[in-house]
């Protein structure tokens, strides 16, 4: 149950929903996660609003994943490949992206109404 957090410039502006659809196609190859599992929100900012790392293009992009602990370090590699494969195919590099896991136990998601999620 990934919540998925994509931040970047207006370069992409007219093909948001490929970025998006890209960033939730790493997901579910590198994750395994299901297709109806869907929680990731893209976030413009304009480019007087935001300093990117030395080296970046203007194609930066930050990719924040909330999820669960407990995947395999073999996990987290896979979904790290399988999003730079699928960002590439929108002309972001490796160099271009940022991806950062945030990992919590479930205790400490409530969704649909449930706390603590039902293991």
């Amino acid at each position: 149950m990934p919540s998925v957090r994509v931040s970047t410039g207006d370069w992409v502006r007219g093909r948001e929903r490929q970025l998006v659809d890209a960033v939730h196609q790493g997901v579910l190859m590198g994750l395994k996660v299901p297709d109806w599992d869907r929680d990731t929100a893209l976030h413009l900012i304009p480019e007087e609003r935001r300093i990117i790392p030395t080296g970046c293009s203007e194609r930066f992009t930050k990719i924040e994943v909330l999820l669960y602990t407990g995947r395999t370090t073999e996990t987290k590699r896979a979904y790290y490949d399988a999003t730079y494969e699928s960002l590439a195919g929108l002309g972001i590099s490796k160099q271009d992206v940022k991806i950062i896991l945030i990992e919590m136990p479930p205790e400490n998601w409530g969704i649909g109404g449930t706390f603590p999620l039902p293991a």
